[in-house]
């Protein structure tokens, strides 16, 4: 006795292939960045820290006057110079 298989089998695979393929033409995206055109293979790119927008802005920081500064500190210190 021969086994028939139903059409909705063949619909499935027919559109599985179609996904896989439209898959491979898109975009490599890594952690939220789109990497194409990359200069590298993308697939040297990996993804590690936090996720694009991860970082929350630095809004208010910490401002202290040079005069006032502990230069003796190991802490990375960043200045400004304005108007001379």
């Amino acid at each position: 006795m021969k086994r028939r298989r139903a059409r909705g089998s063949w619909l499935g695979i027919f559109l599985g292939l179609l996904a896989q393929s439209a898959a491979s033409t898109a975009e490599p995206v890594r952690n939220g960045f789109v990497l194409d055109p990359a200069s590298i293979p993308t697939s040297e790119i990996l993804a590690g820290g936090p996720a694009r927008d991860g970082i929350p802005a630095l809004d208010h920081p910490t401002t202290l006057p040079a005069e006032r500064a502990d230069w003796s500190s190991d802490e990375r210190i960043l200045g400004v110079v304005l108007a001379g």
